[in-house]
């Protein structure tokens, strides 16, 4: 599971024993449930409003402090390939609204995202017809204040977005034989498109699961192959933030 403060923001397939979350099913289905983890240990589901059960390709994040903070799904096109320009939030106790985004700046192809207390943003890596890109999203008003090209997204394949304690953004992911994790900087509250990449690190090796944190701390699951078969573990190791220049 994931550690520390961080909750589930997995791209694709989540740890053991969760339920898959997001994009198509193997069986060419849709997913029409958005699941989450509560403690003491269980899986559960608001369940996905009916105008969001026919979709490809989307993503949901969840603020570090949950169950303080929404749940976010956004992206993706219908059946018909088109983008859907919405964002739903789930809040306990509330349940599901929906906010509406720029049809020409809402994302489509959302590789991963993650809600952010530190400036009030969803941040997504999307992949757009002009090439990846990294929005932020205001989660009140659904205004798209930054796309943005940032190079060390575009060499990753499997990729995770997740924050520190204190709301700071950053992703990992893997690119051939290696892995790197980034820090993102942008000024609390900046409404500008300027986000810069403050930290990075980088060593051999493959994630295999979503990062985790706490404190200044970041967990991270490697694949460790098995010798003479095809099957892997879990080697989990640990970085510090210091770690990312």
């Amino acid at each position: 599971m994931p550690g520390g403060s961080q909750h589930p923001t997995f791209p694709r397939r989540p740890c053991a024993g969760a339920p898959r979350t997001d994009g198509e099913r193997d069986d060419g289905g849709s997913h029409a449930e958005a699941w989450l983890w509560r403690l003491p240990g269980r899986w559960t589901t608001p369940g996905l409003p009916t105008a969001r059960r026919r979709y490809r390709n989307f993503a949901r994040s969840f603020g570090p402090r949950f169950g303080e903070e929404p749940l976010f799904v956004l992206g993706g096109v219908n059946a018909e390939g088109g983008a859907l320009a919405d964002a739903w939030t789930w809040r306990s106790g509330i349940g599901w609204s929906s906010i509406a985004l720029p049809a020409d700046r809402s994302p489509r192809n959302v590789k991963a995202a993650v809600f952010s207390h530190r400036d009030w943003r969803v941040w997504a890596v999307d992949d757009r017809a002009e090439g990846r890109r990294l929005l932020r999203i205001d989660a009140a008003t659904g205004e798209v204040t930054t796309i943005v090209s940032v190079p060390e997204l575009n060499d990753l394949t499997a990729l995770w977005l997740f924050t520190m304690e204190d709301g700071r953004v950053l992703v990992a992911g893997n690119f051939g034989s290696s892995y790197r994790v980034a820090l993102f900087a942008v000024q609390p509250f900046d409404q500008g498109a300027s986000v810069t990449v403050s930290g990075r690190y980088e060593a051999p090796g493959k994630l295999a699961t979503a990062p985790g944190v706490r404190h200044s701390s970041i967990s991270l699951g490697l694949e460790n192959v098995v010798p003479g078969t095809v099957a892997f573990v879990v080697a989990p190791t640990t970085i510090t933030i210091n770690d990312l220049r």
